[in-house]
């Protein structure tokens, strides 16, 4: 029955009341797990911040009660996110949400590192945003930089959260769930050379045990919060037969991202119950 009631509004044909828009397909990361990467060769394009607004009050005219400015990289467009985010709140939206790779936390040791990173969190804090996040994938600062192809952001992350704290920005960790969480590793034997059985077994160990340490090095860095999302998979979500198909363009079918069903099961069954044990450790 609550099940049922929660998905009463959809039944009666009202709209779910977040308006995601992708601002813009650049991006300056070379992340295997997503088709706007810069080594994907295509036309890019944006929309024109006169266009988003009329979406805006449209959506805001609906009671629409949030919104998610993604990309691409949507720091790529710093000021023009910024005064979209700014019409947002004047136009009555309540959640407010951007994120980025960290790309404008590298470079760490320049002498000029803090006061970009105090300009960046001014311009932030100068908008109605709810919610930032910081795309992470991995608890081993040498994997994830590897994957987006940006050096030296994980340093530059943590000596930056500090700073965005003080402006009252509070960023969360946005892991997109991938094979390489815990290190760049399988996270079980090759499927041809062990039973099903066995393989999905060690899969289930091997992931939450990288989830784990995920999670303890975010909070670690000095993260409050942290989100888990879906695997943004094409090879296993793309099926037209049986009229299935990936709803962003970023998704992937490089191998780090497209889990089997049974695997995603797994997935599932795992994070759940390590999730309730993390909050009780860190209750104590």
């Amino acid at each position: 029955m609550i099940r049922i009631k929660a998905f009463q509004h959809i039944l009666k044909g009202r709209i779910p009341g977040q308006l995601v828009v992708q601002y813009a397909d650049h991006c300056n990361a070379a992340c295997p797990q997503c088709d706007m990467r810069i080594t994907h060769p295509y036309k890019r394009s944006r929309l024109t911040t006169d266009s988003v607004k009329e979406m805006i009050d449209h959506a805001a005219q609906h009671h629409f009660k949030a919104i998610s400015f993604t990309g691409g990289e949507p720091l790529l467009f710093l000021n023009d996110i910024a005064e979209l985010m700014r019409h947002a709140g004047k136009a009555g939206i309540s959640y407010i949400r951007t994120g980025t790779n960290g790309f404008m936390f590298r470079d760490s040791d320049h002498s000029s590192f803090e006061t970009k990173v105090h300009e960046i969190a001014r311009k932030l804090a100068d908008t109605p945003i709810r919610n930032f996040w910081i795309s992470i994938d991995s608890a081993i600062p040498e994997v994830h930089e590897k994957m987006r192809g940006l050096d030296g952001v994980f340093t530059g992350i943590e000596k930056a959260l500090p700073i965005l704290h003080s402006y009252g920005i509070y960023p969360s960790a946005n892991l997109g769930i991938n094979r390489n969480i815990g290190g760049e590793a399988a996270l079980a034997p090759p499927l041809q050379t062990v039973s099903k059985q066995y393989y999905l077994e060690r899969f289930y160990k091997n992931f939450t045990h990288g989830l784990e340490q995920f999670y303890d090095r975010m909070i670690s860095m000095g993260f409050s919060m942290i989100n888990t999302c879906y695997p943004m998979s094409a090879k296993y979500d793309n099926n037209p037969a049986n009229g299935t198909s990936a709803v962003y363009a970023a998704a992937s079918d490089n191998f780090v991202v497209n889990f089997s069903p049974e695997e995603k099961a797994m997935i599932f069954k795992g994070k759940y119950p390590l999730l309730h044990r993390l909050h009780l450790r860190r209750s104590f």
